[in-house]
């Protein structure tokens, strides 16, 4: 009964640490249009006139705020970061695999021989411009960031797990 009560305050305690130090780094609510900051919708409205809204989100991640717009125009999928002032912080879209630049293409074929890839992602923050992709090979599924100069930043395994219907899905 003891170890019960103890392991009990422990979870409890731990739980709420957890919370607390989640809340620090990085917060994330989801908003509607009328919370979005004027000039928030002016700077995407302007650069992305067809786009459409599919989602919307404040985060605040070290101190800072930021607005996340998540959109889709024609066939490209864009989530964009802004300041509360309007100014992009960064920005993420789909590309097609086939459009990823020689160099970065050069150091994926050198790296992940066997594998193809499965998705690319073109993100811009400031004047920093990478490349995230997922690739296969059979079962096995990675993650790799690349720099425009064909720099491997990071890749990663990616572990599967069950999905709704008893099939295996990625994280």
């Amino acid at each position: 009964m003891r170890f019960a009560f103890r392991s009990s305050v422990v979870l409890a305690v731990a739980v709420m640490f957890l919370g607390i130090s989640n809340s620090t780094l990085s917060q994330e609510t989801k908003i509607t249009h009328k919370d979005l900051p004027d000039a928030v919708k002016s700077a995407f409205e302007k650069s992305y006139p067809h786009a459409k809204i599919k989602g919307l989100s404040k985060e605040v991640e070290n101190g800072k705020t930021y607005y996340e717009v998540e959109s889709i125009d024609g066939k490209m999928h864009r989530d964009l970061l802004y300041t509360p002032e309007g100014d992009a912080y960064e920005i993420e879209e789909t590309i097609n695999a086939k459009t990823l630049p020689q160099v970065v293409k050069d150091a994926l074929q050198k790296q992940f021989k066997e594998y193809s890839i499965t998705k690319a992602e073109r993100t811009t923050h400031g004047s920093t411009l990478q490349y995230d992709v997922a690739l296969k090979s059979g079962k096995k599924m990675y993650e790799a960031s690349i720099e425009s100069s064909g720099k491997i930043l990071k890749s990663k395994e990616m572990k599967k797990r069950k999905g709704k219907e008893g099939k295996e899905d990625n994280d």
